[in-house]
């Protein structure tokens, strides 16, 4: 007797609503980046703000869906931000040359700690390499409450997902988010880059 399969309608239905949607998702997020960026940045910083913004909305989508974060991706964004912030677009450029190493050496260094300690990498390298492109944007200063925030939203979100001890989490999504709104509000972490922006 052949087995009964579900019918094509029902496999379709069981797609979560994400999956369904994920065009229109990932328009209204670009839509919001750039309306978000064209609010808070005047030309030279706009172009700047928006190949970030973009570039993040990329890395986070692409880490939910795979939890890997492509070098392709994250070391071009590392390399631009040095760039633009050699005329001090987002912060004065020794900020973003000490932002980059300290983005990228200090949770290299919790990552090899917490896997001698534990046997288990609680921080993928993918998410050193994005930390040091958003240190090289925006400066050493704000990586504290960059990591605080991200940190914070990482862990209500695996709470209100029901997520298991130690199952892999994407942590890309939540650092690019921080990474976003700090550029657009500097002012958070009491940064005084002299190319900051005043307060609208």
């Amino acid at each position: 007797m052949e087995a009964l399969r579900p019918p094509p309608q029902k496999q379709s239905a069981s797609r979560s609503w994400g999956e369904r949607h994920a065009h229109q998702l990932v328009a209204v997020g670009a839509a919001l980046i750039a309306a978000t960026a064209c609010w808070r940045f005047t030309q030279p910083q706009l172009l700047a703000a928006l190949v970030l913004g973009w570039g993040l909305l990329a890395l986070g989508i692409i880490d939910f869906r795979s939890q890997l974060l492509p070098d392709a991706l994250t070391l071009p964004l590392l390399w631009l931000g040095l760039a633009v912030n050699h005329w001090e677009l987002f912060a004065p450029l020794p900020d973003a040359l000490w932002g980059a190493m300290a983005g990228y050496l200090v949770p290299r260094l919790v990552y090899h700690v917490h896997h001698a300690c534990t046997g288990y990498p609680g921080l993928g390298l993918g998410d050193c390499k994005l930390l040091a492109a958003s240190g090289a944007w925006l400066g050493w200063q704000a990586l504290p409450l960059m990591l605080l925030a991200s940190s914070v939203s990482g862990l209500v979100s695996a709470w209100v997902g029901g997520a298991k001890r130690r199952q892999p989490l994407p942590f890309g999504p939540h650092l690019a988010a921080s990474c976003w709104m700090l550029l657009l509000w500097p002012e958070l972490p009491a940064m005084h880059p002299p190319g900051g922006l005043p307060a609208p």
